[in-house]
């Protein structure tokens, strides 16, 4: 036989049928306490559960031993067993409570959001421990991007240097082409010097030897001057 009756059939020792609203296709499981003013619709509700006063369910599922104090609401949901859910709380659509989870009083669960119990204390150390180790990754993670940045940084540096290094060497270049045109022109302008003063001996040549040619006619005449005499 099927824990779960119909609620047209279910006996009335643990519901308030002239108070409490059981809407279509709705499961309630035995020995299950429906109180007054509470709303189950289209939902699945295990054994040995206690739905409070004023309590709202709709188009969920909650397991066996599951006690849902007055006044909360409950949409589309899962609800593990032995689960206390503490009055007035909300539990928005989507979200999945996991066995023996205790929810305080007026907490709201939003869109799927996800609880469960830890078991042992055990088990929580070592979320602990987890925990710590994601921090100290997180830290050497840090570290090692400031690493990087320095490292960078001292690359720029380098560029740097070596572009200081370049223009050191361009002006240098620069320097020793503008020494090498200056002695050019050096070389050039003693080399017309020299041609202009080789140009004025040979001008000085040229009339030297056109006064000797020019003094012969004349040396000649005294000769036949000086024989005629004779």
């Amino acid at each position: 036989m099927s824990p779960y009756l119909n609620m047209s059939r279910t006996p009335t020792d643990f519901l308030n049928p002239s108070t409490c609203i059981v809407g279509n296709n709705t499961l309630i499981g035995s020995f299950t306490q429906v109180s007054d003013n509470a709303q189950v619709t289209a939902s699945v509700i295990g054994q040995r559960c206690i739905i409070g006063a004023g309590a709202i369910i709709r188009n969920s599922y909650i397991f066996n031993d599951t006690i849902i104090d007055p006044k909360c609401v409950i949409e589309r949901s899962i609800i593990g067993a032995g689960v206390h859910i503490k009055e007035k709380c909300r539990v928005e659509r989507g979200c999945l409570v996991g066995d023996g989870v205790i929810i305080g009083p007026q907490a709201v669960l939003l869109p799927f959001e996800r609880l469960s119990k830890r078991t042992s204390k055990e088990e929580i150390d070592n979320e602990d421990a987890d925990d710590e180790d994601d921090e100290d990754d997180e830290d050497d993670d840090d570290d090692d991007e400031d690493d990087e940045e320095e490292d960078s940084s001292d690359d720029e540096d380098d560029d740097d240097d070596e572009d200081d290094d370049d223009d050191d060497t361009e002006d240098d270049e620069d320097e020793d082409t503008s020494d090498e045109k200056d002695k050019v022109a050096e070389v050039k302008e003693t080399k017309d010097t020299k041609g202009d003063q080789g140009t004025n001996d040979e001008e000085e040549e040229d009339s030297e030897v056109e006064a000797v040619e020019a003094s012969k006619p004349l040396s000649s005449l005294c000769v036949q001057a000086v024989e005629f005499m004779v």
